[in-house]
C-alpha cells in the first residue's frame, strides 16, 4: 500500500524563470496563447511497469534512449528504447522504504537513488545486469532517514562526491565507499533537517551550495576546499514566500548567476543584493509551485504549472499545454530532453508529449 498519502497529494509545478516576451531575466507578464499537446502513457502492465507513482524521472545524459525512473512503491525501473519495455532493479534496496524513491541523480557511471531510508548508488552498467544497489550512507545517517535531495558535490577523485539531504541528519557531503571500507564524509549543516532543507542546488564548480527550507528561507553556503562550509550571513532569514519547494541556477555555468525559486507563495527569482537575498515575483502565482524543471539541453525551454494547468515558455513567449490525453494529475516530476519532447512522472506511470514545435 502505498505510504505518506498526504504527501503524494501535490501537483506539478515546475518553476519558469521568465514571462512573456521576456528571457529568463525577464520579470513582464503576459497571457498565455495555448497549443496542442498529445500525451502518451509509456509503461503498462505488459510492457514491464505496472502503473506505480512515478516520483522521479531522468534521462541518460549520454543516451537519450536510457530513462530511469524511481517509483513510490517499488524501486527503480529502467528502460533502453526510450520507454516502449522496462525492467526493474530494486536489488539490494534492504527495506521496504527504501523502495520509496524520493529523488535521483545521475553522475557519469553512477546512477544514485534518494529513498526513505537513505541514499543508494549503482553504476549503469550493474544496473543493466540485474547487479546490487549499494548504501550511500550507511553509518551515516540514522536508519530510516528520508533522503530530501541529492546534488552533485566538490571531488578530486574519479569518484563522485554528493550532496545528500535527509530528514534526520541534516546536509552532508559523502564520497561513494572505497574498496577499503572506508568512507568519506563532511557534515555541511546538522540544523537543517526535515523541518528545513528540502531542496539543493550547486554551482558548476561546486564551491556553493544553496538550499531552501520550509521557513521560506534559502541558505547560501560558501567553501574554500572540501573540508569547511559555511553558511553566508543573511541568508538565514525568511523570504516571506512561504516553504522552498524547489530551486536552480539561472545560468549553470555561472556561479554568480542569480536563482529560480518555486514555493509556497509562486514562482520567484533571488538577486544576492549587498547581503542579503532579493526576490522578484515571477508571475504564475496562482499556487504553490512545487517543483521546477529547466531543459538541461535548451535551457531556454521552461516548464512550469499554475492552478492545475501545464505552461510552457520557449525562449520567446508563454503557452498553456493542452494536457489531452494526460490522465491522471496530479503529476510529481518531469524532464525536458528537447524542445519538443516532455517527460512527466505522474500518479499511475510515466507520460510523454513529442510534438515537433510543441
Amino acid at each position: 500500500m502505498m505510504r505518506n498519502r498526504a504527501e503524494m497529494a501535490f501537483s506539478i509545478a515546475v518553476l519558469v524563470a521568465t514571462i512573456t516576451n521576456c528571457g529568463p531575466g525577464g520579470t513582464g507578464t503576459g497571457t498565455p496563447g495555448t497549443t496542442s499537446a498529445a500525451w502518451n502513457k509509456l509503461n503498462n502492465s505488459s510492457n514491464g511497469m505496472p502503473d506505480y507513482p512515478v516520483r522521479a524521472a531522468l534521462v541518460d545524459s549520454s543516451d537519450p534512449s536510457s530513462l530511469y525512473v524511481g517509483t513510490y512503491v517499488n524501486g527503480v525501473y529502467f528502460s533502453t528504447d526510450s520507454g516502449q519495455s522496462w525492467q526493474h532493479n530494486a536489488n539490494n534496496l534492504f527495506t521496504t522504504n527504501s523502495r520509496y524513491v524520493r529523488c535521483l541523480l545521475e553522475a557519469g557511471p553512477y546512477l544514485f537513488a534518494g529513498t526513505e531510508d537513505g541514499a543508494h548508488f549503482i553504476t549503469k552498467v550493474e544496473l543493466l545486469n540485474n547487479g546490487l544497489w549499494t548504501s550511500l550512507t550507511q553509518n551515516i545517517l540514522p536508519q530510516n532517514s528520508s533522503i530530501a535531495s541529492l546534488c552533485l558535490g566538490p571531488s578530486n577523485r574519479s569518484t563522485p562526491r554528493v550532496f545528500v539531504s535527509s530528514n534526520t541528519g541534516g546536509i552532508h557531503l559523502i564520497e561513494i565507499p572505497l574498496q577499503t571500507g572506508l568512507q568519506w564524509s563532511r557534515t555541511v549543516d546538522a540544523t537543517a533537517t526535515s523541518a528545513l532543507t528540502l531542496r539543493m542546488a550547486s554551482d558548476p564548480n561546486k564551491k556553493h551550495l544553496f538550499a531552501g527550507t520550509t521557513g521560506g528561507a534559502v541558505r547560501r553556503y560558501e567553501s574554500s576546499g572540501l573540508d569547511s562550509w559555511l553558511v553566508r550571513a543573511g541568508s538565514q532569514s525568511s523570504l516571506n514566500i512561504g516553504q522552498i519547494n524547489s530551486l536552480a541556477l539561472v545560468d549553470p555555468t555561472n556561479v554568480d548567476t542569480d536563482l529560480l525559486v518555486g514555493a509556497a507563495g509562486g514562482a520567484y527569482r533571488l538577486s544576492w543584493v549587498n547581503s542579503g537575498w532579493q526576490a522578484t515575483s515571477l508571475g504564475l502565482n496562482h499556487g504553490s509551485v512545487q517543483l521546477l524543471k529547466i531543459s538541461p539541453i535548451h535551457p531556454s525551454i521552461l516548464i512550469a504549472e499554475s492552478a492545475g494547468q501545464l505552461h510552457r515558455f520557449d525562449g520567446a513567449q508563454w503557452s498553456t499545454l493542452n494536457m489531452q490525453g494526460f490522465s491522471p494529475l496530479p503529476a510529481y516530476d518531469c524532464y525536458l530532453l528537447s524542445p519538443s519532447r516532455i517527460y512527466v512522472g505522474s500518479l499511475n506511470g510515466l507520460w510523454h508529449t513529442d510534438q515537433v514545435g510543441l
